[in-house]
């Protein structure tokens, strides 16, 4: 397994998974997709938040937990598979350096992944809208991780409102901008 397969790989999963919540939430407004790591070299599980499902959640920060989305995707993980073979392919005498080097790797690849379905046109949702994406840790590895990620993946206007998005200071917030959307698709 190469490096260049492993950007094959993720690139395929998650467009598959893509797919598949695009067919699951075909009759709502799928406004972000979330993919969600751990600390060790593994695979990791897509979800998809709807602008509909907004009110289910009984307050602000739950909506952010991509935990807590109810759309998940059931696409074949290869990703695991193929960062694990390049996990054993340092060896035995893995240092913790090499290590580190290997998930930066991983973390940038997703991101390069990301930001390529991006320019492609594939980050859209049924009506045609950009979604937008999310990358978190879910066993808080990495806390900033999704914050430093976001902008990177994501269209320039968001990432001012999704620093923003616990309402923790005044002002514009990425919550009440989906809020905004879903009455305006509401009323129509």
């Amino acid at each position: 397994m190469s490096e260049t397969e492993l950007y094959s790989v993720i690139h395929q999963d998650i467009q598959n998974a893509l797919s598949e919540l695009l067919l699951k939430t075909r009759d709502q407004h799928l406004f972000a997709i979330g993919l969600g790591m751990v600390e060790d070299l593994c695979g990791f599980f897509h979800v998809g938040c709807t602008l509909e499902d907004i009110t289910d959640f009984e307050d602000v920060s739950e909506l952010w937990w991509i935990s807590e989305w109810q759309h998940e995707s059931t696409a074949n993980n290869r990703v695991h598979h193929a960062i694990t073979k390049l996990y054993h392919a340092l060896g035995d005498d893995c240092t913790d350096a090499q290590y580190i080097e290997l998930r930066q790797h991983y973390q940038n690849t997703m991101i390069q992944v990301l930001q390529d379905l991006r320019k492609q046109g594939k980050l859209k949702n049924q009506q045609g809208e950009e979604m937008m994406v999310i990358i978190q840790y879910a066993d808080a590895f990495d806390e900033d991780f999704e914050d430093v990620s976001f902008p990177l993946m994501n269209p320039e206007f968001l990432a001012p409102l999704f620093q923003n998005r616990f309402k923790k200071q005044k002002g514009p917030n990425l919550s009440d901008y989906l809020l905004e959307r879903l009455e305006k698709y509401q009323a129509l």
